[in-house]
Protein backbone atom coordinates (compact mmCIF):
# COMPACT_ATOMS: atom_id res chain seq x y z
CA UNK A 1 0.00 0.00 0.00
CA UNK A 2 1.67 2.99 -0.90
CA UNK A 3 2.21 6.30 1.31
CA UNK A 4 1.70 9.69 0.34
CA UNK A 5 4.86 11.96 1.90
CA UNK A 6 3.51 15.32 1.50
CA UNK A 7 6.87 16.57 2.31
CA UNK A 8 8.33 15.89 -1.17
CA UNK A 9 6.32 17.63 -2.69
CA UNK A 10 7.54 20.87 -2.05
CA UNK A 11 10.21 22.63 -3.89
CA UNK A 12 12.96 22.25 -1.13
CA UNK A 13 12.92 19.91 1.44
CA UNK A 14 15.07 18.94 4.37
CA UNK A 15 15.77 15.22 5.75
CA UNK A 16 17.55 13.05 7.69
CA UNK A 17 17.95 9.01 8.58
CA UNK A 18 17.14 7.65 12.23
CA UNK A 19 18.75 4.17 12.57
CA UNK A 20 17.79 1.55 15.14
CA UNK A 21 20.52 -0.85 15.89
CA UNK A 22 20.17 -3.35 18.35
CA UNK A 23 23.62 -4.88 19.78
CA UNK A 24 23.27 -7.53 22.55
CA UNK A 25 19.92 -6.26 24.85
CA UNK A 26 20.56 -2.87 23.90
CA UNK A 27 19.02 -1.05 20.97
CA UNK A 28 21.30 2.27 20.07
CA UNK A 29 19.71 5.52 18.39
CA UNK A 30 21.71 7.53 15.77
CA UNK A 31 20.63 9.87 13.03
CA UNK A 32 22.33 12.17 10.07
CA UNK A 33 20.86 15.17 12.19
CA UNK A 34 22.96 18.02 13.08
CA UNK A 35 21.49 18.00 16.72
CA UNK A 36 19.67 14.92 18.90
CA UNK A 37 16.46 14.82 17.79
CA UNK A 38 13.61 12.76 19.73
CA UNK A 39 10.65 10.89 17.59
CA UNK A 40 8.28 8.73 19.86
CA UNK A 41 9.75 8.42 23.51
CA UNK A 42 13.37 7.52 21.75
CA UNK A 43 15.90 10.40 21.35
CA UNK A 44 18.43 9.86 18.28
CA UNK A 45 22.53 10.90 18.67
CA UNK A 46 23.60 13.50 16.40
CA UNK A 47 25.54 13.88 12.96
CA UNK A 48 29.15 12.15 12.96
CA UNK A 49 28.08 8.23 14.95
CA UNK A 50 27.31 6.79 11.47
CA UNK A 51 29.53 7.92 8.61
CA UNK A 52 28.11 6.47 5.87
CA UNK A 53 24.90 4.23 4.34
CA UNK A 54 24.76 2.21 1.65
CA UNK A 55 21.85 3.13 -1.12
CA UNK A 56 18.72 1.86 -1.42
CA UNK A 57 17.08 0.04 -3.68
CA UNK A 58 13.21 0.38 -4.72
CA UNK A 59 11.47 -1.42 -6.33
CA UNK A 60 7.69 -2.47 -6.87
CA UNK A 61 8.47 -6.38 -5.98
CA UNK A 62 9.80 -7.47 -2.45
CA UNK A 63 13.38 -7.81 -3.15
CA UNK A 64 16.24 -9.20 -1.00
CA UNK A 65 18.05 -5.72 0.25
CA UNK A 66 22.00 -5.75 1.61
CA UNK A 67 22.58 -2.61 3.49
CA UNK A 68 25.69 -2.08 4.90
CA UNK A 69 26.11 1.19 7.94
CA UNK A 70 29.50 2.37 8.69
CA UNK A 71 29.72 3.74 12.37
CA UNK A 72 32.20 5.69 14.52
CA UNK A 73 31.88 6.74 17.94
CA UNK A 74 32.71 11.12 16.70
CA UNK A 75 30.70 12.67 18.56
CA UNK A 76 29.09 9.93 20.70
CA UNK A 77 30.05 9.13 23.86
CA UNK A 78 28.76 5.47 22.75
CA UNK A 79 32.04 3.39 22.07
CA UNK A 80 31.08 1.29 19.38
CA UNK A 81 33.72 -1.09 19.18
CA UNK A 82 33.89 -2.45 22.62
CA UNK A 83 30.04 -2.89 22.27
CA UNK A 84 30.53 -4.84 18.81
CA UNK A 85 33.70 -6.76 20.51
CA UNK A 86 31.60 -7.85 23.84
CA UNK A 87 27.97 -8.18 23.02
CA UNK A 88 26.28 -10.51 20.29
CA UNK A 89 26.03 -8.45 17.51
CA UNK A 90 24.20 -10.93 15.12
CA UNK A 91 20.77 -11.31 14.61
CA UNK A 92 20.25 -7.87 15.69
CA UNK A 93 17.17 -5.74 14.67
CA UNK A 94 18.23 -2.59 12.33
CA UNK A 95 15.48 -0.26 11.10
CA UNK A 96 15.98 2.68 9.42
CA UNK A 97 13.72 4.85 8.97
CA UNK A 98 13.25 8.99 7.08
CA UNK A 99 12.38 11.96 8.65
CA UNK A 100 11.30 15.48 7.54
CA UNK A 101 12.17 18.92 8.58
CA UNK A 102 10.49 22.23 8.87
CA UNK A 103 12.50 24.77 6.95
CA UNK A 104 11.18 27.45 9.07
CA UNK A 105 12.04 25.75 12.24
CA UNK A 106 14.55 23.04 11.61
CA UNK A 107 12.18 19.99 13.56
CA UNK A 108 10.74 17.11 12.68
CA UNK A 109 6.92 17.80 10.91
CA UNK A 110 5.25 15.68 13.19
CA UNK A 111 3.91 12.52 11.29
CA UNK A 112 6.49 12.45 8.74
CA UNK A 113 8.74 10.15 9.47
CA UNK A 114 8.71 6.94 7.49
CA UNK A 115 10.48 3.38 7.76
CA UNK A 116 12.52 2.63 4.72
CA UNK A 117 14.40 -0.41 6.02
CA UNK A 118 13.87 -3.29 8.56
CA UNK A 119 16.42 -5.68 8.02
CA UNK A 120 18.95 -8.29 10.49
CA UNK A 121 22.66 -7.53 11.50
CA UNK A 122 24.32 -10.64 9.42
CA UNK A 123 27.90 -9.93 9.53
CA UNK A 124 30.55 -6.82 10.42
CA UNK A 125 33.89 -5.91 9.67
CA UNK A 126 36.46 -2.93 11.81
CA UNK A 127 38.80 -0.52 10.23
CA UNK A 128 41.51 0.77 12.30
CA UNK A 129 43.77 3.24 10.55
CA UNK A 130 46.55 4.71 12.21
CA UNK A 131 48.81 7.22 11.52
CA UNK A 132 51.93 7.17 13.65
CA UNK A 133 53.63 10.42 12.22
CA UNK A 134 50.68 12.51 13.45
CA UNK A 135 49.66 10.33 16.36
CA UNK A 136 46.28 9.75 14.63
CA UNK A 137 43.95 6.57 15.25
CA UNK A 138 40.86 6.12 12.93
CA UNK A 139 38.42 3.17 14.10
CA UNK A 140 35.32 2.80 12.31
CA UNK A 141 32.57 -0.60 12.51
CA UNK A 142 31.09 -1.48 9.19
CA UNK A 143 27.69 -3.68 10.20
CA UNK A 144 26.64 -6.03 7.40
CA UNK A 145 22.33 -6.19 7.05
CA UNK A 146 19.90 -8.37 5.42
CA UNK A 147 16.56 -7.64 4.92
CA UNK A 148 13.79 -9.69 6.16
CA UNK A 149 12.67 -11.41 2.71
CA UNK A 150 17.06 -12.48 2.62
CA UNK A 151 16.28 -13.67 5.91
CA UNK A 152 13.35 -15.62 5.07
CA UNK A 153 14.52 -16.84 2.03
CA UNK A 154 17.71 -18.40 3.73
CA UNK A 155 15.39 -20.52 6.31
CA UNK A 156 15.61 -24.16 6.13
CA UNK A 157 12.47 -25.67 5.74
CA UNK A 158 11.53 -29.42 5.83
CA UNK A 159 10.80 -31.91 9.15
CA UNK A 160 13.58 -33.87 10.24
CA UNK A 161 13.46 -37.29 10.68
CA UNK A 162 16.18 -38.49 12.20
CA UNK A 163 15.79 -37.68 16.10
CA UNK A 164 19.54 -38.09 17.44
CA UNK A 165 20.62 -34.21 15.39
Amino acid sequence: MATAITSVQADNISHALFLDVQIGANVYYMSSAYKPITIGSNTYNELGTFLTIDDFSDNIRQTQGDIALSLSGIPSEEDYMAQILAEPIKGGNVTIQRGFFDLTTNEIIPGQVFTRYKGVITNFSVQDDANRIQNQETMSVTIMTSSINSVLKEQITGQRTNPEE
